[in-house]
């Protein structure tokens, strides 16, 4: 490829000098043989050729050197931008950079954290069940063996014991008294009842006091005469002068000796014979065997028998038969005393020890139930206070929002969990609120509406915010301004608007010249305007002057020319952008 070389090699384009036109015709042709699309030009660095370009941009921002293309100031250059993107990168190297965005999502995992994921076969699904998780391994082994929602467990508990017990939660009640419900209705230590007093109405049948209330006060009529000191033991009663109970001279021995009377005495005695003849002439002058039982002798007279009078006594009052009299044959005792051993068919009153047979388990009938009895049946239930239940426990459901003691079976608590949210990886409905966190934290604490746009107004709404100038890769602690209008556009022929940004239209008024009009006014005319524009391949001279019409600066419009060796010329691509 050929450098440029001088055309006007005796010096004739200099100052005082006249230049001739084809001075500067050769000169522009030397110029074009240079940079022409048919010879070409480079910037090898050869004799003849440029230097190398080792600067790009408008400020020589991007160098390029043998080994690196670097920006000139760090942290300032994209490569690629969001509309106009790089098909693909390939790097032999590493990519060292800040952050990763993915889908328009930052990557805030450091590299650490990510080579923990090196080997892991999780879905993502299961992953984000640990995000935003700070609990210990102990901590979250607490929850092994939970069968379900632990809030709701803990819902169903009582925190704190309420009603008449509330109480007797804190200390012990003072021993051996009896308990009574105080003037609050709690329970509480009577004041003066022992438990061994309240013992004493064991066996009470009816209300004591209207028991009490039945009995006589204070004796009165005939018992008077024995309500005050006992009377001589071992006497018969009779009444006195005065109709009142005294003691008489009978004693109780001799009053017993009338027992079986049953007619008068001394009439009885009146009938009977002076002395005694015929079978009583045997016992009339001496006194029999003591305690024997008397019989008739062969002469037919009364004489003592073998039988004592304890033995004649056992068949007073007998009616039976000689065949049940033998039913006594072999007794060794009384019989009398050995049936009052035993127990009565009807409300026996058992004492010491009784036994029978134990029933079978789960007899329902009115055979006895032994101890034995009770206590296997005993062990199948449940104790009321604390049960531990064992099998598949079954209990009427209660109706959904119930908060009482009683006892929530799994259908119950299954419908009350499946109207609550999970706490991994929750998926709310409707419209979920939460408290918003102040301005400024930083924590895992749930974002909610309010808190975001107070976060935007008091951080992205700043123009110097850090954040803004993070995402437009603006370093520095200068400010930035805003473009308000920008247009890429057709000068050439039909203007045509290619793209732009708050620009409506742009008006053709004359060869190179043309009005830019904004969609929405800037605020004044102490805009900036930075302008350039594109020649075709058909236009021979290179060089374009670009600015601002005189006077031709609006709040509504800017009006823009376009010009090339002294004289308004039509470009075939005109840019514009409007900084305040």
């Amino acid at each position: 490829m050929a450098g440029y070389v001088r055309n006007d090699t005796i010096n004739n384009i200099a100052d005082g000098n006249i230049i001739n036109a084809s001075d500067l015709d050769g000169e522009f042709d030397k110029l074009q043989t240079a940079f022409g699309a048919a010879s070409g030009h480079n910037h090898s660095g050869s004799a003849g050729d440029g230097k190398p370009i080792e600067s790009v941009g408008p400020a020589q921002d991007l160098v390029v050197s043998a080994t690196a293309a670097t920006p000139k100031t760090n942290n300032t250059l994209d490569v690629g931008a969001t509309s106009f993107k790089f098909k693909d990168g390939f790097f032999a190297g590493k990519v060292d950079t800040g952050t990763i965005t993915l889908g328009g999502t930052n990557v805030t995992s450091s590299a650490a954290e990510l080579n923990i994921l090196d080997g892991v076969t999780a879905t993502t699904a299961e992953l984000n069940l640990l995000d935003g998780i700070t609990a210990s391994t102990t901590e979250l082994n607490y929850v092994d063996g939970v069968t379900s929602a632990i809030q709701t467990q803990l819902g169903t508990k009582q925190a704190t014991i309420t009603g008449a017990a509330s109480t007797v939660v804190s200390s012990n009640l003072t021993a051996d008294f009896a308990m009574v419900s105080d003037a609050a209705g709690k329970v509480a230590v009577h004041s003066t009842v022992t438990s061994t007093e309240l013992g004493y109405l064991d066996g009470v049948t009816s209300a004591i006091q209207t028991q009490i209330g039945t009995k006589q006060a204070t004796l009165t009529g005939a018992a008077t005469t024995i309500a005050s000191s006992d009377l001589t033991a071992s006497r018969a009663l009779a009444s006195n002068a005065s109709g009142k109970v005294v003691v008489s001279a009978v004693t109780d021995t001799e009053l017993g000796y009338v027992s079986g009377v049953t007619s008068a005495i001394q009439t009885q005695i009146g009938t009977k014979q002076a002395t005694l003849t015929g079978a009583a002439t045997t016992i009339a002058s001496a006194d029999l065997t003591a305690s024997r039982a008397l019989a008739s002798n062969a002469s037919g007279k009364v004489v003592v028998s073998a039988v004592t009078d304890t033995e004649l006594a056992k068949l007073s009052g007998l009616t039976p038969s000689t065949a049940e009299l033998n039913f006594v044959d072999g007794v060794t005792s009384l019989i009398q005393t050995q049936l009052d051993a035993k127990a009565a068919l009807a409300s026996p009153a058992l004492t010491g020890t009784p036994t029978a047979p134990t029933a079978t388990a789960a007899t329902n009938t009115t055979q006895i139930a032994t101890t034995a009895f009770v206590t296997t049946a005993d062990n199948l239930k449940a104790n009321l206070a604390s049960p531990t239940f064992t099998g598949t426990p079954a209990a009427p459901t209660a109706t959904a929002a119930t908060n009482t003691t009683q006892i929530a079976t799994t259908a119950f608590v299954t419908t009350a969990d499946n109207l609550k949210a999970n706490l991994a990886s929750p998926a709310l409905t409707g419209t979920p609120t939460a408290p918003t966190a102040s301005v400024a934290t930083n924590t895992t604490q749930i974002a909610t509406t309010a808190f975001v746009n107070a976060e935007i107004s008091g951080d992205v709404g700043v123009a110097n915010s850090s954040l803004v100038k993070t995402a437009l890769n603006a370093g520095g602690s200068a400010p930035i301004y805003a473009c308000r209008a920008w247009v890429n556009f057709n000068g050439d022929g039909t203007v045509a608007v290619s793209s732009s940004g708050n620009v409506t239209s742009v008006t053709d008024t004359a060869t190179g010249r043309y009005t830019v009009n904004f969609t929405t006014a800037i605020s004044d005319v102490n805009y900036s305007v930075a302008a350039s524009a594109e020649k075709s391949s058909a236009q021979a001279r290179p060089d374009c002057i670009v600015g601002v019409m005189t006077g031709g600066a609006a709040t509504g419009s800017v009006a823009i020319g376009t010009v090339t060796t002294g004289a308004f010329t039509d470009f075939p691509t005109v840019y514009v952008t409007i900084i305040r």
